[in-house]
């Protein structure tokens, strides 16, 4: 097996936040679609009509007191670093880093003798994904880039727009 996510820190505004949060998830990569199908065509096909939003979350044990006061600020920074590892022992680093702001905060349930958990929702203008220092996306979203694989998929859109 290889690649199997063995371990996740997060930096949020640049600050060390390893062992505040136990669950990262990293935002869904959807593009939205429409089925066009004109004359001729014996089936409709999808159109890229644009992504849909990018959202990560981060679930803790803990009260991030410092990222909580950052709620609703723009242009917050989030690094989100992993380790995976193969089954034979061969370990690479897994980079996702955005920026945008936090939009949620969901404390939870506060309950004598039990943990409280909290889940923080950030929403992302940008994001680069990195596994073992291969660029798998690069997405921002106000400069209009796609790039899945190092191929701008919006490259010839822009040029149309002249932007």
């Amino acid at each position: 097996m290889k690649d199997v996510m063995r371990n996740v820190a997060a930096f949020v505004d640049g600050r060390n936040h390893a062992g505040d949060f136990n669950k990262v998830t990293l935002p869904e990569i959807s593009v939205q679609t429409e089925e066009f199908r004109a004359g001729g065509m014996d089936a409709p096909t999808e159109m890229d009509m644009g992504m849909a939003a990018m959202r990560v979350t981060l679930e803790g044990e803990t009260v991030p007191v410092a990222v909580k006061k950052l709620m609703g600020r723009p242009d917050i920074p989030l690094t989100l670093r992993g380790a995976l590892i193969a089954s034979d022992g061969e370990v690479r680093g897994a980079t996702a880093e955005l920026t945008g702001r936090f939009i949620t905060d969901n404390g939870g349930d506060w309950q004598p003798g039990s943990k409280a958990t909290s889940t923080l929702t950030f929403a992302a203008n940008t994001y680069v994904l990195r596994v073992g220092g291969e660029e798998i996306y690069e997405i921002d979203v106000e400069r209009m880039v796609r790039k899945v694989g190092g191929v701008d998929q919006l490259a010839s859109i822009r040029d149309a727009l002249g932007i």
